[in-house]
């Protein structure tokens, strides 16, 4: 078995990164049409409507990301949707935390405040689910 280089593991965490980030981009405009539809056409207030909408943006994102970026992780389907739902609960705790306190105390636009905060989010997603989840850093 060939040995895998610093160098090597660098170029490939780069391109896994690369690739996490265009899912997560997608899944991000899916949930941001996501939150169009429960905060501007059905109503619903911000902190339910930006809650659901990334539910069901990180959910496609795991699956897709597993499916196309971290395929070769040894841990199973069902161990690897339960650590990015632990991984995804820190992050809405930290996106709708954010949104919160930037709509409430600086009046900022809910949507200005749920991309702000995405990627920060996305960031800290990235290296969780790549460090603990599947393994690739």
């Amino acid at each position: 078995m060939a040995e895998i280089t610093k160098s090597q593991s660098l170029t490939t965490t780069g391109s896994e990164l690369t690739q996490f980030s265009l899912l997560g981009a997608a899944a991000f405009v899916a949930s941001v049409g996501f939150l169009y539809i429960f905060y501007d056409l059905w109503g619903w207030y911000y902190t339910p409507a930006v809650a659901l909408s990334f539910g069901l943006g990180s959910t496609s994102h795991y699956f897709l990301s597993r499916w196309l970026v971290f395929h070769s992780t040894a841990r199973s389907l069902e161990m690897g949707l339960l650590y990015f739902i632990i991984i995804n609960v820190i992050d809405a705790l930290i996106i709708i935390g954010g949104v919160t306190i930037l709509v409430q105390l600086a009046s900022a636009d809910v949507y200005v405040a749920r991309i702000g905060m995405g990627l920060v989010a996305g960031v800290i997603n990235f290296f969780l689910n790549a460090r603990y989840n599947f393994k690739a850093l």
